[in-house]
């Protein structure tokens, strides 16, 4: 088969310029070697985040992976507005979401979004019947 140098997407060390191969080289070395991208060895470290689970159950706090139950598990420090934490486990297959965040922002979050709980009365309802 022969070489066609007129070709504009030909990749041949021929026909590409030095930035083509500088680029090409790095691109190599990303795919090859993962330690590049960071992916060898996963991030475990505890971060602030926003946990989204099935159910629409929105957690704010700070998020890590802990083993429990024989299995590994997501644990969330959930933020309270008094600034205190209550720890929740969740499985991986309950995450709808994970947005990553700063303690300030989650703070804020926690301020405006998590209202304290209301005590509320069961309506009651009258039947008719007046055998009660």
């Amino acid at each position: 088969m022969m070489h066609d140098k007129t070709d504009p997407f030909c990749t041949c060390p021929d026909c590409m310029t030095q930035a083509e191969k500088d680029a090409s080289v790095i691109v190599d070395a990303l795919i090859k070697d993962e330690a590049i991208l960071g992916t060898d060895e996963p991030d475990t470290a505890p971060q602030w985040a926003v946990v989204e689970l099935m159910g629409h159950v929105r957690l704010v706090g700070i998020l890590s992976e802990e083993s429990k139950f024989g299995t590994t598990m997501g644990r969330i420090d959930v933020l309270q507005r008094d600034g205190s934490m209550i720890t929740q486990w969740f499985s991986g297959g309950s995450v709808y979401r994970v947005t990553l965040t700063d303690e300030a922002s989650a703070r804020q979050m926690v301020a405006i979004t998590m209202l304290p709980p209301k005590a509320f009365a069961m309506p009651t309802f009258d039947d008719g019947d007046e055998d009660e």
